[in-house]
């Protein structure tokens, strides 16, 4: 990997990589949406409404822990045996919120009659929201996404070239991104190249990264002053 490219790796906080991985998964995805609306529940609780079993939830809520959206607390409750509860942190309800109000956001530009829409755990998710965090959720598809919001566009020889990565690879990591509506390839002769094809940033795939860094940076600003 080139020291350029590295640069960009070296930008993604190993926390903010947490947040992109467990934002990336549908269910954590949810399992944030619910504890949002339902302000905490028990293991116990949290089984019986998504039906999975203790040690595969456990693993989620272990990931949304170390993302820092979701936490645990031991409170005694006169109406309940239980005592341990989880719930989503102030952190983890900023990110959603803003996450929430970018994505409608966006739709508001490319529809003026769009509607707000409302994200919730009984919904499903917008497939094209679930699309675009899965395909950031690795930090190296991210690095990509940093080095093409500050670069502009590039061909994917160039991409190959600064990464040091093989072709297969690469080619990989952008199908992920064009899936996830984030980068997209588009064709024009550059004069100074003998390249064609070029990979640039979408607008959405712009607003999401943008957002989610806002709302990191937002956040951290505030309690570490």
């Amino acid at each position: 990997m080139s020291k350029i490219f590295g640069a960009y790796i070296k930008q993604i906080p190993e926390d903010f990589e947490f947040v992109l991985k467990g934002l990336g998964n549908k269910f954590r995805l949810s399992l944030t949406l619910l504890l949002s609306e339902r302000n905490f529940l028990s293991l116990t609780e949290l089984v019986k409404i998504t039906n999975l079993e203790n040690s595969v939830l456990l693993n989620h809520i272990k990931k949304l822990q170390l993302a820092g959206i979701i936490q645990n607390f031991l409170k005694k409750e006169k109406s309940s045996r239980e005592f341990s509860f989880y719930e989503i942190t102030d952190f983890g309800n900023k990110v959603l919120s803003d996450l929430i109000e970018i994505y409608n956001n966006f739709l508001k530009i490319v529809n003026r009659n769009h509607h707000l829409i409302e994200i919730s755990y009984t919904q499903d998710i917008p497939k094209d929201l679930e699309l675009a965090l899965k395909s950031i959720s690795n930090s190296f598809r991210f690095a990509i996404t940093l080095y093409l919001i500050e670069n502009g566009p590039i061909s994917f020889s160039e991409l190959t070239e600064i990464t040091k990565k093989e072709n297969s690879l690469i080619a990989s990591h952008i199908k992920k991104l064009e899936l996830g509506g984030i980068v997209q390839n588009f064709l024009e002769k550059n004069n100074s190249s003998s390249q064609y094809s070029f990979y640039k940033i979408t607008s959405f795939g712009k607003s999401i990264i943008s957002g989610l860094l806002n709302s990191y940076n937002d956040y951290y600003n505030v309690i570490n002053t």
